[in-house]
């Protein structure tokens, strides 16, 4: 949990970016961008992860900050939040990215891909996993 970026904590329990630094700050942590993991948020703030989550996940209107169905079953370390299942139009929307953007991101990690396409279809068809193509389009990986 540690490791999680606010992007992808926001997306898990279904807040805006909005909501997740106003949410924070009104609980004296300062947040400097998304892509900040919750270890570094409680190292900044003499807070513990496990902290932070719970306030964010407190804010939530997704029970207990979880989706039924849509996991990994581990292997994503956290990153099978039911992205698999968007289009890379909606998942470029989420991570704050155009269409053309996410489309070259993923051709440059050698993923040809449509914005209408479904990760989970684009990851089976070129032998990857969802979680990673999901990588490819937050730019964690090629």
């Amino acid at each position: 949990m540690e490791l999680f970026k606010l992007q992808m904590v926001s997306n898990k329990l279904q807040l805006t970016a909005d909501e997740v630094k106003e949410t924070l700050q009104q609980n004296g942590i300062a947040v400097a961008n998304m892509q900040q993991t919750l270890k570094e948020l409680a190292k900044s703030s003499g807070k513990s992860a496990q902290e932070i989550y719970k306030l964010l996940e407190a804010k939530s209107s997704v029970a207990g900050g979880e989706q039924p169905g849509n996991g990994q079953g581990g292997e994503g370390g956290g990153m099978g939040m039911g992205l698999g299942q968007r289009t890379v139009r909606e998942a470029a929307a989420e991570f704050g990215l155009t269409v053309p953007d996410a489309l070259a991101r993923l051709k440059a990690a050698d993923l040809d891909a449509s914005g209408d396409e479904v990760i989970r279809d684009l990851a089976e068809r070129n032998n990857r996993r969802p979680f990673e193509v999901v990588q490819v389009l937050q730019g964690q990986a090629e």
